[in-house]
C-alpha cells in the first residue's frame, strides 16, 4: 500500500544544483519479485518499476540495501552463499546536470592586519601574499584533523608497539635456557 500526500508547489523547494529523490523500502525495483516475506506473489512473479514522466528533468536511479531472500525464492546454497543484504534500486532522483554560472563580479576586499604583541599600528589594505601563504600552512584550518586527513588520505599507517619483547638471535651454537643470562636494558 502506498500513501501519497498532496504538496503545494510553493511549499517545496530545492537547491538549484541539488537533486530530489523518491525512494521506497518495501521491495527492490526492476527485479522479478516472487515473494514478499513469507507470502508468495499472486501470478508467481511481479516486477515493480518506477520511471520518470516524459519530458521531466534528468533523472538517475537510487539504490538501497535489501535482503534478497525476502523477495526471491532461493535454494539453501544460494541463501547461505549470498550476502545478507544486497544493493538494489529503491527509487529515482531528479535534478539537473547543468551548472549555471553567473557573470563574474569582481570585488576588492580590504583586510586589517594586526601584529600581536607588536606595537605597530594596524594596517589596512589588500592582504600581504606572504601572510596568506603563512596562514594556509599554519592557521587553525591547516592544523585541523580534517585538513590533515585530506592531505594524507589513505589507511592509517602509524606503528604502535603493544608490548616490550626481547628476541635473542645468535649464529653460534645453540644454548639451553640455563646457559643464557637475561637482563633488562637500563633506562
Amino acid at each position: 500500500m502506498a500513501t501519497f500526500r498532496t504538496l503545494d508547489a510553493s511549499d517545496t523547494s530545492a537547491h538549484p544544483d541539488g537533486w530530489i529523490s523518491a525512494r521506497q523500502q518495501q521491495v527492490p525495483l526492476g527485479i522479478p519479485v516472487t515473494r514478499v516475506g513469507v507470502a508468495h506473489v499472486v501470478g508467481d512473479s511481479a516486477t515493480v518499476t518506477l520511471a520518470p514522466a516524459d519530458g521531466s528533468v534528468p533523472s538517475r536511479p537510487t539504490s538501497g540495501l535489501f535482503a534478497a531472500g525476502q523477495f526471491q525464492v532461493l535454494s539453501d546454497d544460494e541463501a547461505l552463499s549470498r550476502p545478507s543484504f544486497e544493493s538494489f534500486q529503491d527509487g529515482i532522483e531528479f535534478g539537473s546536470g547543468k551548472v549555471t554560472v553567473s557573470a563574474e563580479q569582481p570585488v576588492t576586499a580590504s583586510y586589517e592586519t594586526i601584529f600581536i604583541p607588536d606595537d605597530r599600528p594596524p594596517s589596512r589594505g589588500p592582504i600581504d601574499p606572504s601572510l596568506l601563504l603563512h596562514g594556509l600552512d599554519f592557521s587553525a584550518v591547516a592544523r585541523s584533523g580534517l585538513h590533515q586527513a585530506a592531505l594524507h588520505d589513505g589507511p592509517d599507517q602509524r606503528v604502535k608497539l603493544a608490548d616490550t619483547a626481547y628476541h635473542v638471535v645468535s649464529a653460534g651454537p645453540r644454548r639451553t635456557p640455563n646457559q643464557c643470562s637475561w637482563s633488562r636494558p637500563r633506562r
